[in-house]
């Protein structure tokens, strides 16, 4: 049992420095976008408000300005209705200026199911990797919206 919780840790592990590097497989882009959409869409109305993606974006320490999320929104919602759909999202979110935060929220979630594994397994040794993965992570993590955009 022990076993199969480090190697489910070590396969985290190696999700998450893919989506550091931004080497993810399509498919699992795919089903993380889904995912990511539904956990942002806290109200479950199908649609992500300016509120959802800031709630969603300071998760993950990115801080924008009103007027920042507001562009997001405008250049990701395609029918102009104000909101995002889970079809708009899937598309926008891998656009070139806006990757970075899927891969940001890619990377964090497969840290912490690897830390979730590894305490399974009672794997003390791999505290040094996540450290490192943690450290990794931040660095890809945009210190603010000036950042951002020069990024």
């Amino acid at each position: 049992e022990r076993a199969r919780h480090r190697m489910a840790g070590d396969a985290y592990s190696n999700d998450c420095d893919e989506a550091i590097r931004g080497k993810v497989e399509g498919i699992k882009t795919t089903a993380f976008c889904a995912r990511m959409f539904a956990t942002i869409d806290e109200d479950g109305s199908g649609a992500i408000d300016g509120e959802e993606l800031r709630a969603a974006l300071m998760e993950l320490n990115v801080y924008l300005s009103d007027e920042a999320v507001q562009n997001m929104i405008l250049d990701i919602d395609v029918d102009r209705n104000g909101t995002i759909e889970a079809e708009e999202w899937e598309v926008g979110i891998v656009k070139a200026q806006y990757k970075v935060y899927m891969y940001l929220a890619m990377a964090q979630r497969f840290a912490a199911d690897a830390e979730k594994e590894y305490l399974l397994a009672g794997a003390s040794d791999r505290k040094n990797s996540l450290f490192h993965l943690r450290m990794r992570i931040d660095k890809i993590t945009p210190i603010n919206e000036r950042e951002r955009m020069i990024g």
